[in-house]
Parts: structure tokens; sequence; C-alpha cells
């Protein structure tokens, strides 16, 4: 059964919490609900809406994207723990920093505050023999290097718990932190070496274990 809960926004001025019963027999179910007042009109389309203190988003939603000539993005549609997964090709590409492909993603911080900034990839092995696949994370102009694959990886190595670990969850997360101000803000993220494959982007103000992540949230059409 699917219940679809809608709000008239026209009669809401102020953020409100109400709670929905859905009754089945004698069985009864109350479902938290919160609505935030925004001015989504003034935003761009497709910028993401934090509300609830986390924001997920995937890959497939970009507001911008880039590759050099001969390259591009392959979208992967329903592949992965997400509605899609990106990756650059050709397949064993590698760019300087500065003519990378790239994902740009906009959002909104309505909370402002520490927030952990999660790229969800695909658990590949390295196409090439040494290389962590590198990728940068450009934050609101300020750029970090990371790295999908940690030192002395072990393909198929049983005694390899990371290796173990990213294939039964089908997923690598590799996270930073930032403080987020209040606002409009611009994540980029840019893929200079082969294999990475990103599925979803996570940026969420507490830690968050669970198997699939935070779901998806508004994003502004």
């Amino acid at each position: 059964m699917i219940c679809k809960v809608s709000i008239d926004w026209d009669s809401l001025s102020e953020d409100s919490d109400t709670v929905i019963t859905i009754s089945n027999g004698v069985q009864k179910t109350k479902i938290k609900v919160r609505a935030k007042v925004f001015d989504a009109a003034s935003l761009s389309p497709g910028t993401f809406v934090e509300t609830l203190g986390y924001i997920g988003i995937s890959a497939g939603c970009f507001s911008d994207s880039y590759a050099p000539d001969g390259s591009g993005w392959l979208i992967m549609q329903n592949y992965g723990k997400a509605l899609s997964c990106l990756k650059p090709y050709p397949l064993a590409g590698n760019y300087d920093d500065d003519n990378a492909p790239s994902l740009t993603y906009r959002f909104v911080i309505n909370d402002e505050g520490a927030y952990h900034i999660t790229f969800c990839l695909l658990p590949n092995n390295n196409p090439k023999k040494g290389s962590r696949v590198r990728f940068l994370s450009v934050l609101d102009g300020e750029t970090k290097q990371l790295y999908m694959l940690p030192e002395n990886y072990g393909i198929g190595t049983p005694k390899d718990t990371d290796w173990g670990n990213a294939v039964l969850n089908n997923q690598r997360k590799i996270s930073f932190d930032a403080v987020l101000s209040k606002g409009v803000h611009e994540l980029i993220f840019k893929a200079p070496e082969a294999g990475a494959v990103l599925q979803k982007i996570e940026i969420n103000s507490s830690e968050d274990d669970s198997f699939y992540g935070c779901p998806f949230t508004y994003v502004r059409n």
C-alpha cells in the first residue's frame, strides 16, 4: 500500500508539525510530519533543499556537468543503490585537475552548522595497479583531494575487510566535514583519475550508517 500526502502550501505561513494516523482494521500507525516553509520560487532549477538536517542527492540529479573534448559522462539508470550512477568515459581516461570531467550540484542549507559530506561510490577495483582512484571535491570554491581506495588495498583478499565490506555494502563512502552557513552552496565532483563511479551524495548533520543512507530530498524543478 502506498499512502501519498500533500500539503497546501498557500495556506501554510510558518513551519508546522502534525501527525497522520493510518488505520487498518484494529491497527493504527501514527506518522509524524514536519512541514518547513521556504521560498522555493527564488531558487534556480536543480537546487536541493535541506529542511530536516540532511540532503540526499542521486548522482543523476546534477545541475551542471563538464567533460573535455572526446569524453563525457555515462548515466547508468537503475544501477547501484541509488536511482542512477554516473561514470566518465573513456573508462581509462586520466586528466589534469583543471580539465577533469565534473558534475555540479547546488543545495540550500536552512539549519547552519557542521555537516558530513559523503560521496557514495560503487565498490570498484582500481583500473591501474597501485592507483587509489583520486577524485576532487570542490565546495564553494575550496578543493579537497580524496581517494576512493585506502592504502595497501588488497583486491579479492579475504583478510582485507575493507574490500569485503565494500562488496557486501555495494558501495564505498568517502566523507569529509564542513561547517555550512545558511543559504545556497555549490558542490562539484571532479574525476581526474579513472575508476570512480558516483551513486549518491549525502549532506548530513549527523552520522548515518544505515544500508541505504538518508532518503532523497526535495529538489527545485
